[in-house]
């Protein structure tokens, strides 16, 4: 988060949760916040990590760029 009164400071932020919401506590229709905190670690391996594409990364998951980028090292400059 950033200084107050700042709109953009909290954006990654709210689009993670509302991606949590949308994709993993409205569907699942948990009993209690707690079902929900205890799920968590898998949507965010599972679901986020694994299936969101980000437009920097040409369209990538992040575990995809991150397997791209182990069999390409970039060289280290002299």
């Amino acid at each position: 988060m950033r200084r107050r009164g700042n709109p953009h400071g909290n954006a990654k932020a709210e689009t993670f949760m509302k991606t949590l919401k949308v994709k993993a506590a409205y569907p699942m229709a948990y009993d209690t916040c707690e079902d929900v905190a205890a799920d968590r670690p898998r949507f965010i391996e599972n679901v986020d990590n694994r299936g969101r594409l980000h437009s920097a990364s040409g369209y990538l998951s992040p575990v995809q760029f991150e397997e791209q980028q182990a069999r390409h090292p970039v060289k280290a400059a002299a």
